[in-house]
């Protein structure tokens, strides 16, 4: 991956916003129409110099993330429910509980295996926090398991606006695309949500070969 690419990857992985999703049961995504609730987005923006260099989404990247829209099952935790997906997202999610409600999204990306530095700073940077070493990247990456197979993820806590906040990141790597789950929103919200996230994850499926969503 080129270093311009990687960097369009990780402005696409900014855009990851807060999400939702109701009925507990094993299904497979239809894509909808976008709608004004992707209003929820902005929550999880990037900064305006990040937004205004992000690359427009081509009808080919569209048709792409419209197939891994269509690859993915699930089985949805109590108290997820399912909201509209933005543009760079697989699907999204928005899990409430008595701490209040996190959102949570699926995002492909092309493949980011050997960038988990890259990742893992940039949302420790959208928190405030300062960057890790590449020595204590490996540290950080928790493993799980996503869609049958093992995965990693990575917490990070710090304040956006003042305000608590932690995201929990899994990432798995396909020959298809890397695919990213984000837990994100207020910290005992998502504290709160970090084993239905395990328990989400295992009940995931990823059928064939799922395009990921090139910028």
């Amino acid at each position: 991956m080129t270093p311009r690419l990687a960097t369009a990857c990780l402005l696409f992985l900014a855009a990851f916003g807060v999400s939702a999703c109701n009925r507990e049961k094993i299904r497979v995504y239809t894509a909808a129409k976008e709608t004004p609730q992707q209003q929820h987005d902005h929550n999880d923006a990037p900064p305006a110099s990040a937004e205004s260099a992000r690359p427009p989404q081509n009808s080919n990247a569209q048709n792409r993330l419209e197939s891994a829209r269509k690859s993915l099952q699930w089985k949805l935790p109590e108290g997820w429910r399912e909201a509209e997906p933005n543009q760079v997202s697989a699907a999204q999610f928005v899990a409430t509980g008595p701490a209040g409600d996190a959102g949570i999204n699926i995002t492909p990306l092309p493949n980011l295996q050997g960038k988990e530095a890259m990742v893992v700073n940039m949302w420790r940077e959208q928190l405030g926090q300062p960057p890790l070493d590449p020595a204590q990247i490996g540290t950080a990456l928790a493993p799980i398991e996503i869609a049958g197979q093992q995965g990693s993820l990575f917490e990070i806590s710090g304040k956006r606006d003042g305000a608590d906040q932690q995201i929990i990141t899994a990432m798995l790597h396909r020959p298809d695309a890397s695919w990213f789950f984000k837990l994100s929103g207020p910290t005992a919200a998502v504290a709160a949500q970090k084993d239905a996230l395990s328990q989400f994850l295992k009940s995931v499926r990823i059928d064939g070969n799922a395009a990921a969503t090139q910028p």
